[in-house]
């Protein structure tokens, strides 16, 4: 009599070739290797949830230098908190806004972004005057004052141009010394101080000026004294970047955050200021 075991046991199943799913896979994967590489090279390390979704939004037929700058330009628009790789070495010390520490060295490359900034060469009335300015649809051309009309702003080809830059908007180049407000990707936030003094070459080349709100910087070994970053050339880099959504807020609201720092004075020497 035969064997049961020989009839009742199942054959195994024929190999089967590679399919196309097993071939996107190993793209794909090659694909977030690829990105992951890039951005931290960047330094821009990217978490693996903000890298899905990274991967999950890109059209995978481009070329991968097109996929890598989609990448990186993303990461330079996003919230260092919800898109950074955070370790201990890429972060800011929890404490290092204590204005107890008279001085320390920042040991590693640190990237941050900016949420707030302040020209220190220019008093907040200035500021204030400026914004008003711009809301009346004025800026300023040396000593003269001249209406800018949306549409009617000639360009250089002769032709007409909307008024849309930094300095129709009112805010105008900022000549530095600059102050920003730091965050890293841990959220932890210092003020940060432009070291550049009289006629000395601005830091990084003139470029704290005119960050936008959300713009990212490279934080490479400054020292740190009494709780703020001392911002020199050859220990800061502009990254670049902005955060639409937060840049907006702070650009409504920043008259009234002007105002809000401004001295409080006596009744009898209080100055008007017109909204």
């Amino acid at each position: 009599m035969p064997s049961t075991s020989n009839w009742l046991s199942t054959p195994p199943p024929p190999s089967r070739p590679a399919t196309k799913t097993t071939a996107s896979t190993n793209a794909s994967s090659s694909l977030t290797v690829a990105l992951r590489t890039h951005l931290t090279s960047r330094h821009l390390p990217p978490n693996d949830a903000f890298l899905a979704h990274i991967l999950s939004s890109l059209n995978h037929s481009l070329p991968l230098p097109s996929l890598k700058a989609s990448a990186q330009y993303r990461a330079l628009h996003s919230d260092l908190k919800t898109s950074l790789l955070t370790t201990q070495s890429n972060t800011l010390p929890r404490d290092i806004a204590d204005g107890r520490t008279a001085f320390r060295s920042l040991t590693s490359e640190v990237t941050v972004q900016v949420l707030d900034q302040l020209d220190i060469s220019r008093s907040l009335w200035s500021q204030i005057e400026n914004i008003k300015a711009a809301e009346r649809g004025e800026t300023q051309k040396g000593r003269e004052i001249v209406r800018v009309v949306p549409g009617e702003v000639e360009g250089a080809d002769g032709g007409s141009a909307t008024a849309t830059s930094t300095t129709a908007a009112g805010e105008g180049e900022g000549k530095g010394p600059m102050k920003l407000l730091l965050e890293d990707g841990n959220g932890t936030r210092v003020w940060g101080f432009e070291m550049a003094v009289g006629n000395e070459t601005a830091v990084a080349g003139g470029k704290l000026g005119s960050l936008e709100i959300g713009a990212k910087l490279l934080l490479k070994g400054p020292d740190v004294a009494r709780g703020v970053v001392m911002l020199e050339e050859g220990k800061v880099v502009v990254l670049g970047g902005k955060v639409e959504e937060w840049a907006k807020i702070w650009r409504e609201g920043r008259k009234e955050a002007l105002k809000a720092g401004l001295p409080p004075l006596d009744d009898e020497n209080t100055v008007m200021v017109d909204d």
